[in-house]
């Protein structure tokens, strides 16, 4: 196999490989490399798909503990969502995520609407949601077509999979998240459980729950798994 010419940029998610968790404690080691590659020069940016803190919060928590980053590192689900309305120009929107970013979406110029008609439908992480909720905003996307409804996390919201997977005539899938490997990957590393084991029963968990397809970090121990 041909090796990769020199590194040229680094593209870095933040929580499971800078961060534990969102208590942003660095994983050791995490901060002093980030201050090597800033000296090295290299250009790199954070990509995030966190929902539930403001672009400017988010980077300041990693500032705090050290890291050597700026909002303009930052490329997150956020910022890409404003851009995508923006060129759209969608105004009006139904914001189903955390009620601390309803504000956000004011400063930023869009009217949240509760109910009725909108423009756009934005989804973000909540604890709170439900198919109740989901179903008033997912014919629509459904009569435009879409092949698939996926739901993220996975084993949070085991029962939104196996109510969306009941309720809705489409496959569905369930993104097995970044932050849900590392914890198993964290407790196999202190003795805690058998990592392959577990690894296992979580995604077939998932898969018990209705997912059709599972979009996991595990895929390739997994595949070695099912192939033995």
């Amino acid at each position: 196999m041909n090796r990769p010419g020199p590194i040229r940029a680094y593209l870095i998610d933040i929580e499971g490989v800078l961060v534990r968790d969102k208590r942003y404690q660095p994983v050791p080691g995490a901060v002093t490399w980030m201050n090597s590659l800033v000296a090295s020069g290299k250009p790199y940016c954070l990509v995030s798909n966190n929902t539930t803190h403001r672009p400017t919060d988010l980077i300041g928590d990693l500032a705090k503990v050290g890291f050597p980053v700026a909002e303009t590192h930052l490329v997150g689900a956020l910022g890409l969502g404003l851009m995508w309305l923006r060129e759209k120009n969608m105004k009006s929107i139904r914001w189903l995520g955390s009620a601390g970013l309803e504000d956000f979406w004011r400063e930023e110029g869009f009217d949240i609407v509760t109910d009725g008609s909108c423009e756009a439908v934005v989804l973000g992480a909540n604890p709170h949601l439900d198919v109740a909720m989901l179903d008033g905003v997912l014919g629509p996307v459904l009569d435009e077509g879409a092949d698939v409804v996926m739901v993220k996390p996975a084993l949070p919201y085991l029962d939104v999979i196996s109510r969306v997977k009941d309720e809705f005539e489409i496959p569905v899938a369930a993104f097995n998240v970044s932050g849900e490997f590392s914890m198993l990957h964290a407790a196999a590393e202190n003795g805690w459980l058998d990592l392959e084991t577990v690894m296992m029963e979580s995604l077939i968990g998932i898969r018990r729950a209705g997912a059709d397809i599972i979009l996991t970090y595990f895929a390739p121990a997994a595949a070695n798994i099912l192939t033995r």
